[in-house]
C-alpha cells in the first residue's frame, strides 16, 4: 500500500510529465534546453520518489538531473582583490607562508629569513 505523500508525489509527477510534454511540443528547435523551473521541480520530486523513476517518466537522463543538483548549491564566494604594498623597494620582511588544503589541513611557516626563492629551494630540497 502506498502512503498519502507518495500518492501526492505520483500525482505531482503526472502533472510535471504533462508540463514536460507541453514544453516539448512547443520547442522551437531540437536542442533547446529544458527550462530550469521544470528541472527544479523534477529535482524536488526525486527527493520523494526514486530518481530513476522520475527521470524515466519525464524522459530526462541521470546526467541532466546530476547537473541540476550541481547547480543548486550555494555559489562559492570569490575573494576580494587586496593590493599589497611594501614599505620601500629593497625591504624584505620575514616571510610567513600559510597553506590551506581542500582537506582542511592548515600549515603555517613563519619567520623565514632569506629571499623567497632560497626558502622555496630549501623547502623542496
Amino acid at each position: 500500500m502506498t502512503s498519502t505523500t507518495e500518492q501526492q508525489a505520483q500525482q505531482q509527477l503526472d502533472e510535471l510529465s504533462s508540463s514536460f510534454a507541453a514544453w516539448r511540443a512547443g520547442k522551437k528547435h531540437g536542442r533547446e534546453k529544458i527550462p530550469m523551473e521544470l528541472l527544479n521541480q523534477a529535482r524536488q520530486l526525486s527527493g520523494a520518489l526514486n530518481t530513476a523513476i522520475v527521470c524515466k517518466r519525464l524522459g530526462i537522463s541521470w546526467e541532466v538531473m546530476r547537473r541540476v543538483e550541481g547547480n543548486s548549491t550555494t555559489p562559492v564566494a570569490t575573494p576580494a582583490f587586496a593590493e599589497l604594498q611594501l614599505p620601500h623597494p629593497g625591504y624584505l620582511p620575514a616571510l610567513r607562508v600559510e597553506i590551506h588544503t581542500a582537506t582542511g589541513a592548515h600549515i603555517v611557516l613563519s619567520n623565514l629569513a632569506g629571499s623567497p626563492s632560497d626558502i622555496v629551494a630549501r623547502l623542496l630540497a
